[in-house]
């Protein structure tokens, strides 16, 4: 569909408590005459205790695209995170944090919107091109570590094709890589590094 007018400014309604919030998205006003492109819902996650909600609102025209997240709270204006722009969303098992993955970045914001960030590399030492998987894992001290796998690259080997997969563990909050795993298979992925061998 094209618009001959600015296209609505994409709104999302969330529920925390007894409250409803709107959360207004980016605007759509510089996109008339466009059918592609234009910013939308993509996502809403509540935090494990639902007293959080992040809304992910991304726009995408052919080969390239965007998103923005923004932090809804009761009784709280609505805050857009910094450098929000991520492929997918995860809450801490306490509710004290979100994490954000994009292409080869990861972001972790507190309640407040303070941030962190840390590159995702592979065992080649290269950024990959984009994060497959992601899992937060129990780390024996009360808390939780995220693994985030990606593939490294791949060959030809009669006639089966052979993926090089790295696992990287990091410590939450602090973003510190605890150590990376590789292996090379037909499919799967890599283990999630054990921090204590």
């Amino acid at each position: 569909m094209t618009f001959s007018s600015p296209p609505p400014t994409p709104t999302e309604i969330v529920h925390l408590g007894s409250e409803a919030i709107t959360v207004t998205g980016p605007t759509n006003a510089d996109k008339v005459g466009m059918d592609v492109g234009l910013w939308a819902h993509e996502e809403t996650l509540y935090s494990p205790r639902s007293d959080f909600a992040a809304v992910r609102f991304c726009w995408d025209a052919v080969k390239y695209h965007g998103c923005r997240v923004y932090l809804a709270r009761p009784g709280a204006q609505v805050t857009e995170l910094k450098n929000s722009n991520v492929e997918r969303l995860l809450w801490t098992q306490d509710g004290e944090y979100l994490l954000g993955a994009g292409a080869n970045t990861l972001r972790l914001w507190n309640l407040s919107g303070g941030m962190r960030s840390a590159m995702y590399q592979t065992a080649t030492g290269r950024s990959t091109q984009r994060i497959q998987e992601w899992w937060l894992v129990l780390n024996g001290r009360g808390r939780t570590d995220l693994c985030v796998s990606a593939q490294d690259g791949f060959r030809l080997e009669k006639n089966a094709a052979i993926y090089t997969l790295s696992t990287a563990r990091y410590r939450l909050p602090t973003l510190e890589r605890l150590g990376l795993n590789t292996v090379q298979t037909e499919a799967g992925e890599a283990a999630c590094p054990d921090p204590s061998r």
